[in-house]
Protein backbone atom coordinates (compact mmCIF):
# COMPACT_ATOMS: atom_id res chain seq x y z
CA UNK A 1 0.00 0.00 0.00
CA UNK A 2 3.07 2.17 0.63
CA UNK A 3 4.43 2.33 -2.72
CA UNK A 4 0.93 1.98 -4.48
CA UNK A 5 0.91 5.77 -2.18
CA UNK A 6 3.95 6.89 -3.57
CA UNK A 7 3.30 6.10 -6.85
CA UNK A 8 -0.35 7.41 -7.03
CA UNK A 9 -0.22 10.93 -5.56
CA UNK A 10 -3.68 11.64 -6.19
CA UNK A 11 -5.30 8.15 -4.97
CA UNK A 12 -8.68 8.96 -2.83
CA UNK A 13 -10.06 5.61 -2.10
CA UNK A 14 -9.04 1.38 -2.56
CA UNK A 15 -10.73 -1.31 -2.34
CA UNK A 16 -9.32 -4.47 -1.27
CA UNK A 17 -10.10 -7.76 -2.78
CA UNK A 18 -10.88 -8.70 1.37
CA UNK A 19 -11.05 -7.27 4.72
CA UNK A 20 -7.18 -8.27 5.98
CA UNK A 21 -5.77 -6.89 3.08
CA UNK A 22 -8.47 -3.90 3.49
CA UNK A 23 -7.26 -3.59 7.01
CA UNK A 24 -3.41 -3.62 6.41
CA UNK A 25 -4.13 -0.48 3.64
CA UNK A 26 -5.87 0.67 6.11
CA UNK A 27 -3.01 0.58 8.62
CA UNK A 28 -0.39 1.92 5.81
CA UNK A 29 -2.50 4.92 5.57
CA UNK A 30 -2.74 5.88 8.52
CA UNK A 31 0.96 5.69 9.43
CA UNK A 32 1.44 8.08 6.25
CA UNK A 33 0.95 11.91 5.60
CA UNK A 34 -2.19 10.64 3.88
CA UNK A 35 -4.28 9.61 6.92
CA UNK A 36 -8.06 10.81 6.61
CA UNK A 37 -7.63 11.49 3.03
CA UNK A 38 -7.80 8.01 1.16
CA UNK A 39 -10.74 5.78 1.83
CA UNK A 40 -10.50 2.17 2.14
CA UNK A 41 -13.00 -0.64 1.92
CA UNK A 42 -12.71 -4.31 1.96
CA UNK A 43 -14.77 -7.58 1.37
CA UNK A 44 -16.26 -10.01 3.41
CA UNK A 45 -17.27 -8.19 6.90
CA UNK A 46 -14.66 -10.09 8.88
CA UNK A 47 -14.68 -8.88 12.96
CA UNK A 48 -11.17 -7.09 12.07
CA UNK A 49 -12.62 -5.03 9.68
CA UNK A 50 -15.56 -4.39 11.48
CA UNK A 51 -13.22 -3.28 14.55
CA UNK A 52 -11.33 -0.75 12.17
CA UNK A 53 -14.36 0.48 10.68
CA UNK A 54 -15.30 1.54 14.42
CA UNK A 55 -11.86 2.70 15.21
CA UNK A 56 -11.93 4.88 12.13
CA UNK A 57 -8.84 3.81 9.73
CA UNK A 58 -11.66 1.99 7.34
CA UNK A 59 -14.61 3.87 5.76
CA UNK A 60 -16.20 0.07 4.67
CA UNK A 61 -16.62 -3.40 3.97
CA UNK A 62 -19.03 -5.32 1.72
CA UNK A 63 -21.07 -7.87 3.62
CA UNK A 64 -22.40 -11.30 1.40
CA UNK A 65 -25.32 -12.98 2.10
CA UNK A 66 -24.32 -16.42 2.86
CA UNK A 67 -27.91 -17.32 2.98
CA UNK A 68 -29.07 -15.71 0.18
CA UNK A 69 -26.26 -17.49 -1.77
CA UNK A 70 -27.21 -20.65 -0.87
CA UNK A 71 -30.95 -20.45 -1.21
CA UNK A 72 -30.49 -18.62 -4.96
CA UNK A 73 -27.72 -21.85 -5.90
CA UNK A 74 -30.36 -24.66 -4.40
CA UNK A 75 -33.02 -22.54 -6.57
CA UNK A 76 -30.66 -22.95 -9.76
CA UNK A 77 -30.24 -26.50 -9.25
CA UNK A 78 -33.50 -27.23 -8.97
CA UNK A 79 -34.29 -25.34 -12.15
CA UNK A 80 -31.17 -27.73 -13.52
CA UNK A 81 -32.51 -30.48 -12.34
CA UNK A 82 -36.20 -30.29 -13.56
CA UNK A 83 -34.65 -28.91 -16.94
CA UNK A 84 -36.45 -25.42 -16.77
CA UNK A 85 -34.80 -22.46 -18.11
CA UNK A 86 -32.42 -20.48 -15.71
CA UNK A 87 -33.45 -16.51 -15.22
CA UNK A 88 -30.27 -14.20 -15.51
CA UNK A 89 -29.74 -11.14 -14.34
CA UNK A 90 -27.30 -10.43 -17.11
CA UNK A 91 -28.07 -12.53 -19.67
CA UNK A 92 -25.59 -11.45 -21.70
CA UNK A 93 -22.73 -12.58 -19.83
CA UNK A 94 -25.22 -15.24 -18.64
CA UNK A 95 -24.42 -13.73 -14.78
CA UNK A 96 -26.93 -14.34 -11.54
CA UNK A 97 -26.41 -11.44 -9.14
CA UNK A 98 -26.32 -12.52 -5.14
CA UNK A 99 -27.13 -9.60 -3.16
CA UNK A 100 -24.18 -7.66 -1.25
CA UNK A 101 -24.61 -4.97 1.67
CA UNK A 102 -22.22 -2.06 2.03
CA UNK A 103 -21.35 -1.82 6.11
CA UNK A 104 -19.76 1.56 7.05
CA UNK A 105 -19.93 3.27 10.59
CA UNK A 106 -23.65 4.03 10.07
CA UNK A 107 -24.59 0.49 9.79
CA UNK A 108 -22.36 -1.46 11.84
CA UNK A 109 -23.61 -4.49 13.46
CA UNK A 110 -23.92 -3.99 17.04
Amino acid sequence: MKNIMAGNPDLVAVFCENDPMAVGAAQAVAESDKKGQILVIGFNADDVALASIKAGTMAATVAQSPESMGRITVELADHLIKKQPLKFDDPRKREIFAPVKLVTAANLPK
